[in-house]
């Protein structure tokens, strides 16, 4: 399933098996599998975790070095990322280097916020969104980051600018190393590249990080649930060395698998330390309202940064839509 929060709703239909009988004959060892519980409902194991991803920091080596700044740390707070973006920007026009870049997915800001494992996105109090709203919109009024607006209207990707060397430093998931591994080797970028662990919330431990997982599931209504339990359960274990071999982050894990990520051909020195965490907070939660609060949140942050509506505004609209979407 390529959204896991989409998981209750079918669930909720009672299209998914329960694994749990599948799980305990065979002998898996659930304890690796990141994000295992999550597809626990209502005391059935209705999929299994596939792969999973989490935010890092990709930056631009090449700029840090021609602006005399240091390079980021695994431990830096978005308040230092926000001061470091300044030092790094410079130039106009077509010639302009962004220190930052925040694409316009509303987890791009959303996330930051849910990052302490306080609160998520089904709120339905959204107050604490509002310090990394400030940022962004400072950051779009400083110039140090690509406006909303511009993304949005030319319909950019968030690979081009910094394949194109463009922006220094670029908080994205952990699929984007596989991406720019293929594209150094084929020649279509020069840019030289490296991650750091993605800053933190002031106050919270360097490490934590958001991320989600990919999980697969059998169709209750399955004439061929045998073969298929086989398909997952090779698919969600074994299959994890095949993952990593391709620069994929598998799901089901061991004390080597970040080594062994690190360790492939074009990742850059110091990728296993970046990689390390002490917390992947979900940024969608396992949740029958998940999907459709999403929605409206994306809907939402449009207009806050296109500056359409002010921040607490939409805040609170935010709230009352979310209140209304889950029945309260």
């Amino acid at each position: 399933m390529k959204e896991a929060d989409g998981t209750p709703s079918y669930a909720d239909k009672g299209q998914l098996e329960d694994l749990t009988s599948y799980i305990e004959a065979d002998g898996i060892d659930t304890s690796k599998f990141v994000g295992y519980n999550d597809f626990n409902l209502d005391g059935k194991q209705v999929a299994l975790p596939f792969k999973t991803d989490y935010y890092v920091l990709y930056y631009n080596k090449d700029i840090f070095d021609a602006a005399g700044v240091d390079y980021p740390s695994n431990d830096m707070t978005w308040t230092e990322w926000e001061e470091m973006c300044k030092s790094l920007t410079s130039g106009e026009g077509n010639d302009k280097i962004y220190g930052g870049y925040l694409h316009t997915w509303q987890a791009c800001v959303q996330n930051w916020a849910v990052q302490d494992g306080a609160n998520t996105i089904l709120g339905p109090d959204y107050s604490f969104m509002k310090p990394y709203y400030e940022m962004a919109l400072r950051m779009q009024e400083e110039g140090t980051i690509m406006d909303y607006a511009t993304l949005k209207t030319g319909n950019i990707a968030y690979a081009s600018p910094f394949q194109q060397g463009t922006v220094a430093t670029l908080p994205m998931g952990t699929w984007f190393s596989s991406t720019m591994i293929a594209k150094v080797n084929a020649g279509e970028t020069d840019v030289n590249w490296a991650i750091a662990t993605l800053p933190h919330p002031d106050g919270v431990e360097a490490g934590s990080t958001v991320g989600s997982t990919t999980p697969m599931a059998i169709n209750a209504n399955s004439s061929h649930k045998e073969e298929a339990w086989q398909f997952i359960k090779y698919a969600c274990t074994t299959a994890n060395e095949i993952l990593v071999k391709n620069g994929q982050m598998p799901a089901y894990q061991d004390d080597t698998t970040l080594e062994s990520l690190a360790a492939l051909e074009g990742m850059p020195e110091g990728a296993a330390e970046a990689l390390k965490t002490v917390s992947v907070v979900a940024d969608r939660p396992v949740n029958v309202y998940s999907a459709e609060v999403n929605q409206m949140l994306g809907e939402e942050h449009s207009l806050i940064m296109i500056g359409e509506a002010d921040i607490d505004t939409v805040l609170a609209e935010m709230a009352t839509r979310s209140q209304e979407i889950q029945g309260e």
